[in-house]
């Protein structure tokens, strides 16, 4: 089987912010945090999920048992929103406007 990289986006846009799905309920394991401007964005794990979260709002989540490469999507306030995880590099990295605001190393 081919490994293909999946793409969750948050395509649910009113007044170029995406509805959110859930409050984070704090509960999880923080895989890479990030501040940019007045958002705080983050991609957590939490019992087989994995969500983009920004500003305590879960936007775009994704279900497996195992990581493999997926890129979670959201647009805030008119920024598009990006969580990615790559198996080829073992990086995490989130960007927001297509610009790369943290990088992790995750050793598995």
């Amino acid at each position: 089987m081919e490994n293909q990289a999946k793409i969750l986006r948050n395509d649910n846009v009113v007044n170029d912010t995406s509805k959110p799905l859930r409050p984070d309920d704090k509960k999880g394991r923080i895989l890479i945090a990030a501040k940019y401007e007045d958002m705080q964005i983050s991609m957590k794990r939490i019992r087989g999920l994995t969500e983009l979260i920004v500003n305590g709002n879960v936007y775009a989540e994704i279900e497996g048992v195992l990581e493999f490469e997926y890129t979670l999507t959201a647009n805030i306030n008119g920024k598009m929103i990006s969580g990615m995880c790559k198996m080829t590099t073992s990086c995490m990295y989130l960007y927001v406007d297509s610009i790369l605001i943290k990088k992790k190393l995750r050793l598995y």
